[in-house]
């Protein structure tokens, strides 16, 4: 059976005791990627390099042009600590303005070992590239044609086929027509359809089009038009000279001819940093997954595991990172203030910044607005959240979180300094 899945039911709300002791967590962070991983420290240290050489092979086939990309966080979690964010599912991702966050297994098995992070980074890629983006069945099978990439020495393999999509299509005559398929919202097929046939086809209509390149010309036109605003019916009747009855019977001729498997150049980055991956401690394993549940709400509570990680490190910056918004989510302004006045004087990342710039940024909103009291004025507390941006933007010029900081300040400068 296909292994991701997009709803995903949250069994546990707080950590099984000694659930930490289990295995080893390694950190290891390479250009936009930052891993957190159990197991070993060179797992860690692929899960990012690969990540990095998967985009390059995205951006390759995809046409994308070299630039920014977006910081993605990669938590591959040992089953327990899985179980209590994704309850039975083993690959989620999340996207905001500024940030990819990948949640999957640790499973090392050979054939799955990167299938999780594969398939949320992709997904990231397309959601947060507006030159990327289409409608739900590209933006579903996309991801699930790429998480089976395989990278040996300096080449990729793609085009692996995936068994559970083979044996869901092999059954016959199961098969959404495309006239459906490509015009309605994944929510409107699947309320008559087996959301299970909606991802195997998915899936199958990618790996036609970008891997086999079947009727590619085609349907990069359509998906260009449609990303220009185009409505469907006309992009498609500007892009193919035969009906959707006719693709259809030749999609379901094609899905069943041997696949092709590529191979492509995708070399090592000779530019990789020497330093090593390291060894997780307790405190900072409790700061990175308090600071994951401010993504999943459904997850373990974030107050604790990150008061946990201050009683072992009272500087773990990560720890108060997630005390500052967690606090600031609850509305406890009073403390988030005092939470942010010890980041704002240790930290030197970053992110570590503009996170500080954000909850002060907010803090000043809810002082302005008389929402709360607190022991300093509006415009201080912006004039301190635009420090600390400009910190952020010190050793990070292109930070996007900070960049959009200073965007909202200039939009609304508040009351006059008194």
């Amino acid at each position: 059976m296909p292994r991701a899945r997009h709803t995903l039911a949250v069994l546990l709300l707080t950590l099984p005791p000694g659930v930490l002791d289990a295995e080893e967590y390694w950190g290891y962070s390479y250009r936009n990627v930052e891993v957190m991983a159990a197991g070993n420290p060179t797992y860690a240290t692929n899960l990012a390099r690969y990540c990095v050489r998967l985009d390059a092979l995205l951006s390759r086939i995809l046409g994308v042009r070299p630039g920014y990309r977006t910081p993605t966080h990669i938590y591959a979690l040992a089953a327990e600590q899985l179980r209590a964010y994704l309850g039975s599912g083993s690959a989620s991702v999340r996207t905001t303005a500024y940030d990819v966050i990948v949640v999957s297994n640790n499973d090392r098995a050979p054939g799955s070992d990167y299938w999780g992070p594969y398939f949320g980074y992709t997904a990231g890629m397309l959601a947060l590239q507006k030159q990327l983006k289409g409608p739900d069945w590209y933006m579903e099978g996309l991801p699930l044609v790429f998480a089976s990439t395989s990278f040996e020495h300096g080449r990729a393999k793609l085009g692996n086929i995936d068994v559970g999509y083979g044996e869901q299509l092999g059954q016959g005559g199961a098969l959404i027509p495309l006239r459906i398929f490509l015009k309605q919202r994944k929510q409107e097929v699947v309320a008559l359809r087996p959301p299970s046939m909606y991802e195997a086809e998915a899936w199958a209509l990618a790996h036609e089009i970008f891997v086999e390149g079947w009727h590619r010309a085609e349907f990069t036109q359509y998906l260009d038009s449609m990303r220009q605003g185009t409505e469907e019916t006309a992009a498609f009747k500007a892009s193919f000279q035969i009906s959707y009855e006719q693709l259809h019977k030749d999609f379901e001729y094609a899905i069943h001819q041997r696949p092709s498997v590529y191979t492509l150049a995708v070399p090592e980055d000779v530019a990789a940093r020497d330093e090593p991956p390291q060894r997780m401690s307790e405190a900072e394993i409790k700061g990175r997954l308090a600071r994951l549940s401010l993504w999943y709400e459904h997850g373990p509570d974030p107050l604790p595991l990150a008061s946990e990680a201050l009683q072992l490190d009272p500087r773990n910056e990560t720890a108060l990172r997630a005390l500052a918004i967690a606090r600031l989510t609850h509305g406890d302004f009073t403390e988030a203030l005092a939470t942010v006045d010890k980041l704002s004087a240790l930290t030197h990342s970053p992110a570590g910044s503009a996170d500080a710039g954000d909850v002060l940024l907010t803090l000043a909103g809810v002082v302005q607005r008389g929402t709360a009291s607190l022991p300093v004025d509006a415009q201080t507390l912006r004039q301190r959240a635009k420090e600390n941006y400009a910190k952020a933007l010190t050793t990070d010029p292109e930070n996007r979180q900070a960049l959009g900081g200073l965007a909202i300040l200039e939009r609304t400068p508040g009351d006059a300094p008194r």
